[in-house]
């Protein structure tokens, strides 16, 4: 059996099954999968995403595709962290599953797997950088949020600031 995470990549970066290929995708990876895996058409394949939605459409996708057994999680992550918990069974998931609501990441296991874009160090806590024509989702502690001022980078922190002073000038010439 083969299991895929369908997840975006900033979800797979904070938690994820223990065993399952992470095709790299920025969006739904249905297409990712079908290139990289031609030679799989005849294995089980187990999908899961966040709540089942993505799988839905990417089984579909796959099946067109000449993919022969595709299933899915029903219910996705947010499911089976409710079974498991229900059930007080052993997780194979680690980290924490990414929640959309404000990236608020609902903790299965204390285990922390990401690491800060910033500095390296180990967290994860999901930002979107303050440059709004950046705006990209990340992780980073506390430490690089002070330090880069909520941006991701030196170079987004710059023009932030650079931003701000241009938009405090144009106010004042008012």
């Amino acid at each position: 059996m083969v299991c895929l995470d369908m997840r975006n990549d900033y979800e797979i970066e904070v938690g994820r099954l223990k065993g399952a290929l992470c095709p790299p995708s920025s969006s739904f990876c249905g297409e990712v999968v079908v290139e990289q895996l031609p030679n799989e058409k005849d294995c089980n394949i187990q999908l899961y995403c966040t709540d089942g939605l993505h799988c839905e459409k990417d089984s579909a996708r796959m099946r067109h595709h000449g993919f022969q057994d595709g299933s899915q999680l029903h219910g996705g992550c947010i499911a089976f962290t409710e079974e498991v918990r229900k059930h007080e069974l052993g997780s194979r998931f680690i980290g924490k599953s990414f929640g959309f609501d404000e990236h608020i990441g609902e903790r299965i296991i204390p285990d922390v797997i990401s690491c800060c874009y910033s500095c390296g160090e180990t967290c994860d806590i999901d930002v979107n950088c303050v440059y709004d024509p950046c705006h990209r989702l990340f992780v980073q502690c506390q430490g690089g949020i002070h330090s880069l001022k909520g941006c991701c980078c030196k170079e987004c922190k710059e023009a932030q600031i650079l931003q701000k002073r241009l938009e405090q000038s144009a106010s004042l010439e008012v």
